[in-house]
C-alpha cells in the first residue's frame, strides 16, 4: 500500500493537491473536506443539483441513478 499511496501522492503533487489523499491505518483515502465534489452536495442535501443523469457510462452506478431519478420524480 505504500507504494501505491507514494505513487498517487507524487501524481497529485504535480497538480499542488496532494493533500486531497490521505494514509491512515493501512489504508488510503481521500479527504472529502479538501475538494468540491457535487455528489457529497447532493447527500447533504442540494437534491436540485440531480439533473437526471449519474455516471451513465458505468453500469455499477445504475442504481444510484434510480434511486436519485425516483427522488427527483417525487419533489
Amino acid at each position: 500500500m505504500k507504494k501505491e499511496y507514494l505513487t498517487k501522492s507524487q501524481t497529485l503533487s504535480k497538480y499542488q493537491i496532494a493533500d486531497i489523499l490521505e494514509s491512515c491505518y493501512g489504508k488510503m483515502q481521500v479527504v472529502p473536506e479538501k475538494y468540491d465534489c457535487d455528489y457529497y452536495q447532493y447527500l447533504d442535501g442540494s437534491r436540485n443539483l440531480f439533473k437526471g443523469e449519474y455516471m451513465g457510462t458505468y453500469v455499477w452506478a445504475e442504481e444510484e441513478q434510480i434511486i436519485q431519478l425516483n427522488e427527483l420524480l417525487s419533489i
